[in-house]
């Protein structure tokens, strides 16, 4: 699955709690598609991996070690996914309408979520010497 390839992105690393697994979100040439893998620690094997549609970022495990939880941006717009690691489908669960989202958090227990989120501003100056 992986051969041997220079080119290519890693968006996100995530450790299980149990400290078991690593999660790796990447893609490489000439796809450029995303995918997730999951590593078992213990053996450097390949445990699961996911085909993703779009660019992920940000990779935790949620507290239970069955998920991994990562950003998925879309028109500027940054939204927290869940992607469970026994194959059913991910969901998002937020719902941001705008603003990106910069780092996550989940607590211990997996019933609250910190999020930092914010935009970017930028401007264009033109400076011109004038003639007097």
């Amino acid at each position: 699955m992986f051969g041997v390839n220079p080119q290519g992105y890693i968006y996100g690393l995530g450790v299980s709690p149990d400290g078991k697994k690593l999660a790796i979100e990447f893609s490489r040439a000439p796809e450029w598609t995303s995918k997730t893998a999951v590593f078992d620690l213990a053996s450097s094997s390949v445990s699961r991996a996911i085909d993703a549609s779009r660019y992920a970022s940000g990779m935790q495990f949620t507290p239970d070690g069955k998920s991994v939880a990562y950003v998925i941006g879309e028109n500027n717009v940054g939204n927290l996914w869940v992607q469970p690691l026994d194959g059913s489908a991910g969901h998002r669960i937020t719902d941001f309408k705008s603003e990106q989202i910069w780092s996550f958090s989940l607590s211990p227990d997996g019933k609250s979520l910190a999020v930092l989120r914010g935009h970017y501003d930028s401007d264009v100056v033109l400076l011109q010497e004038s003639n007097p």
